[in-house]
Parts: structure tokens; sequence; C-alpha cells
């Protein structure tokens, strides 16, 4: 009788370390993330900038690594609030913001670029309205035929009476957005997944052409319809990121600086820049 009611007293000892090991790796876990969001507000603070970018490739990847911290910062306070998913509305809010500040870097003297509440940053010159900018992260509500409704109706509601020529859209990355059946239609072959599809850089761009002169809302489509990445998404990176010390944080980081992009965003400055050049832009 005494031995079982010694063994009865062990196995509730084991059981009260496991139950204190794993409340204390909870602990700890929610001590990390706090001490995380600290150090982003505290960067955000100081006015960190970005650093400085000097080719086509640097440009791109500040642009997608922007994006990738807005949504790094907001895994961070899903985690505090013990949230199961990231808020939408705050997202897209901290990326039209960041695309305001990007767009205020490069575009040069006499450009501001001001984000709205219809979700648009909009461009202006001179104290002239030149051109609105829509941001997409990917296509993923919008997949396939979809997009080219939805393109219409944002093209329509555009304000300050801009005209087709002057609006411009990004979408960052192909990865969640696409519609099989459409890119086996527009490339005329069976695509076995879309992992091997954004594996064949060539498919990728044929792809990516029809789906710009089919959006004919757009005055020009091949200059006006932009697509960052491929596989990579910047949703996907920060959650990857949040979960690696920061030595190798940094070295996901030198990965997008030297990635392999679909299109190049500086096409895109230069014809906002055209626009600004112009006296009868709204013409």
């Amino acid at each position: 009788m005494i031995n079982e009611q010694m063994k009865i007293l062990n196995q509730i000892k084991i059981a009260q370390g496991e139950w204190l090991r794993a409340h204390t790796e909870e602990a700890r876990a929610h001590a990390e993330v706090e001490r995380l969001l600290q150090l982003f507000m505290a960067s955000k603070d100081l006015n960190h900038q970005p650093e400085p970018t000097s080719d086509k490739q640097n440009l791109n990847a500040e642009l997608f690594l922007g994006v990738t911290d807005v949504y790094f910062a907001e895994e961070g306070e899903r985690l505090r609030l013990g949230n199961a998913r990231k808020s939408g509305r705050r997202v897209n809010v901290e990326i039209t913001n960041m695309l305001s500040d990007f767009f205020n870097r490069h575009l040069g003297e006499g450009y501001t670029a001001d984000r709205e509440t219809d979700g648009s940053v909009y461009v202006w010159k001179d104290g002239r309205p030149i051109s609105a900018i829509r941001f997409i992260t990917d296509m993923g509500f919008i997949r396939g035929e979809a997009w080219y409704e939805i393109a219409d109706g944002l093209v329509s509601k555009v304000r300050h009476g801009l005209k087709k020529h002057q609006i411009f859209f990004i979408v960052g990355s192909l990865r969640n957005g696409l519609d099989l059946g459409q890119v086996e239609s527009y490339l005329g072959k069976k695509v076995v997944s879309g992992w091997q599809f954004m594996h064949d850089r060539e498919a990728v761009k044929e792809y990516v052409a029809k789906v710009q002169a089919r959006t004919t809302c757009l005055a020009d489509p091949e200059k006006q319809l932009i697509f960052l990445a491929t596989g990579a998404h910047p949703n996907v990176l920060a959650d990857d990121m949040y979960k690696l010390p920061a030595d190798l944080r940094d070295e996901k980081r030198v990965e997008v600086r030297n990635y392999e992009w679909i299109h190049n965003i500086d096409t895109l400055i230069d014809q906002i820049k055209l626009l600004g050049d112009c006296t009868n832009v709204g013409l």
C-alpha cells in the first residue's frame, strides 16, 4: 500500500514539473514577443531610414522589405493581443503609409505622395494631382478572371479626376494568387503545380504579359501594371523571419536584395515623372 502511494506521489511530482516547464516556456515566449515589439517601436522612434539604394535590384528590395516589415510588426501585434489572425485593415493602412514614404524618397523634389482612405497613394507635383498607385500584396481574393472586373472598378473610383493613363498597380507576389486553370489557358499547356510554374522564368514572363495585355482599363498596362516577385511573399517572409534570431533574419534580407524580380519598380517611377513633366497631364 505504501509503495503504491509513493508511486502516485512521484507521478504527481513529475506532472507538476512538466506543468512548470510548459508554463515557464510560455512566459519566456511572451517576454520575447514583447522585447521584439519594443525593439521595433524603438527603431521607428529613432526615425530609422532604409538603407540607401544604388541600383534597380535594391530599389525593388527596399519596397518589398518595407512591406515585409509591416507584416513582421503586425505579427508581433497579433501575438501580443492574442489574436488568431493579423489585422487586414491595420496592415493595409501601414503598407500605404510605407508606400507613401517610399515614393516621397524616390520621386524627387516637387513631388508629394500621400495615402488616402480609398486605399490608394496619390502623387502630386507642385500641388497638382498626377497619379494614383495601388499596392496589392497578392491576388488571392481577386485571382483569375476576377482581376479584370476588380481593376475596372478600382480605376473607375480613383479620385481627383485622374485618367486611366495616370493609374498604377503594383502586385507584390504571384504566390497565393494563381488560378492554375487560367495559367494553363494563357500558356496553352498543362501546368503541374503553381510552384513548378513559378520556377519557370519564361512561363512567368509569358503569363504576366498576357495579364497585362488584358487589363484594358489601363492606357498602357505593360507600364502601369507591374509584378514584383514570383514565389517570394512578404507575409510569408515576415512569418519566417519572426521565428529566426536576428543574424538569420539579416541573411533573409540579403536574399531579398539578390532576388530575381519579374519587373523593376524604376519603370513605374519613370512613368510618374513623365506625367509630372507634362503640363497638360489631365488631357
